[in-house]
């Protein structure tokens, strides 16, 4: 089951908004918990259970912290992002935006 939370990104010709510049397709194999911030908006957290897939999309930055590093996969545009390894399982404040992917 994927959970979009974009909408249809099919084209028509009707003026739409800026494409966002950042998205971040967040896929985890075992539960896991996350705080995260979009373009310095309000932090949310949220909890994906195993087999999910959640999408974000942003223009500057995300912050973001990971309960479970080595059951979530994150991609950037596409991109495998390659996430720091921790002691305890526990990524922080890890902030994802272009460099990552250049």
């Amino acid at each position: 089951k994927a959970q979009q939370v974009q909408g249809d990104s099919g084209s028509s010709s009707a003026p739409q908004e800026k494409e966002a510049k950042l998205r971040l397709k967040i896929r985890v194999s075992e539960n896991a918990w996350f705080n995260m911030a979009v373009d310095g908006n309000a932090e949310r957290d949220f909890i994906l259970p195993a087999g999910e897939v959640k999408e974000f999309e942003g223009n500057e930055e995300m912050v973001i912290t990971i309960g479970n590093r080595r059951g979530t996969e994150l991609k950037l545009n596409g991109k495998e992002v390659a996430l720091p390894t921790t002691p305890d399982n526990v990524v922080r404040n890890f902030k994802v935006n272009l460099k990552l992917i250049e």
